[in-house]
């Protein structure tokens, strides 16, 4: 059997195989996802636009 390292990732328990810790950086696959995701949200927040759909129109509805 495979001997198990820790996580990198402070406060994180878990332990991985060697072929995880190699492909992750040293990371467990639960703390890598969640970087990721930490990542695209601070991504999506930096390129938000608002966008006014209604920009430009002056014609009234008309009934």
């Amino acid at each position: 059997m495979t001997e198990r390292i820790p996580c990198i990732r402070e406060g994180c328990a878990n332990t991985i195989l060697p072929a995880t810790a190699a492909r992750t950086g040293g990371y467990c696959m639960p703390c890598k996802q969640e970087m990721e995701r930490e990542e695209r949200q601070r991504y999506i927040e930096a390129n938000r636009r608002d966008v006014n759909l209604y920009a430009g129109i002056t014609d009234p509805v008309k009934f």
